[in-house]
């Protein structure tokens, strides 16, 4: 074989300069694209844990305020009690995926606090200020039924004229009945962008004479007659907050539910806090959400 052909075959068994340039710029995108999601799989264990961190923190909190004789001060009271330790937050970037389906990020610079704190006001654990609904929210402070009691209470008690209570749980909408009533209401607030149950009213009783709305985020239906439930009541002339003892009723009411009995919840008793906290009555909505709280786990619905 002549000279010239054992070149070729030389020249076969290689790369040219050009090839082994797009061979190395392909693994260095490879290796760029593993290393984000390597990245993105970290900030996101770390959101997890964040989020999990505050959730533990806050479940903690209420067994304490339920069970312990003084007030909690620290969350470093909680350790060796209601958990083995304060968990401590993850440094860098977290990212959280929201109630929405969305995920938000958070940067180190601005999200780096050294530890979970307690806020007394609203007895509720925080990272760098916030609530774990915050970054639930995607950074948004989460509306409140205090954002809204207002409106939803005054449109409430435009709409019950006849009777002197209207309830959620009236059933089905008959042409004429209260039940009518109900489904006015929920379809003018969902027009305003207000969704009951997802401020905490699943269950709710609006009071005309008192112009109290009673409302608890226990949904009431198929509970037995005289079950107990915890109830928040925003008074609408006052606009403060007091939590109540509520009792499950099954009644029956001839223009409701065709006549067939159908269950309410009524208060019953205010709640009366341990001798360590302040008076429950007239609260403002962050004090009575902590009693509220408290309550339903000592009730355990």
């Amino acid at each position: 074989m002549s000279q010239w052909g054992d070149d070729m075959k030389k020249q076969k068994n290689g790369f040219t300069l050009i090839e082994l340039v797009v061979v190395i710029a392909v693994l260095g995108i490879l290796a760029a694209l593993g290393i984000m999601r390597i990245s993105d799989s970290m900030a996101s264990a770390r959101g997890s844990k964040v989020v999990g961190d505050l959730r533990t923190l806050d479940s903690a909190i209420t067994i304490y305020n339920t069970t312990s004789a003084t007030a909690l001060t620290s969350l470093d009271q909680l350790a060796d009690n209601e958990i083995a330790n304060v968990p401590t937050p993850p440094k860098g970037d977290f990212t959280v995926v929201t109630t929405a389906g969305t995920e938000k990020s958070y940067d180190a610079a601005t999200y780096n606090a050294g530890a979970y704190t307690y806020d007394t006001d609203t007895q509720r654990a925080m990272f760098c200020g916030h609530p774990v609904e915050y970054y639930l929210a995607g950074d948004v402070t989460a509306k409140t039924f205090a954002d809204y009691a207002k409106t939803i209470a005054d449109e409430m008690a435009a709409v019950v004229t006849i009777a002197n209570n209207i309830d959620s749980t009236a059933p089905g909408k008959t042409a004429g009945s209260s039940s009518d009533r109900v489904t006015e209401i929920k379809e003018y607030l969902e027009e305003n962008g207000i969704n009951l149950a997802a401020l905490g009213a699943t269950s709710w009783s609006y009071n005309k004479d008192s112009h109290s709305l009673y409302y608890s985020s226990t949904d009431i239906t198929g509970f037995a007659n005289g079950t107990k439930v915890a109830m928040i009541r925003y008074n609408n002339s006052t606009g403060a907050y007091t939590v109540y003892t509520g009792t499950v009723s099954v009644i029956t009411n001839k223009d409701v539910n065709g006549g067939k009995p159908y269950t309410v919840v009524r208060p019953t008793a205010a709640y009366t806090p341990s001798t360590s906290s302040s008076a429950n009555n007239n609260q403002s909505y962050a004090s009575a959400v902590a009693y509220y709280n408290t309550l339903k786990e000592q009730l355990g619905n």
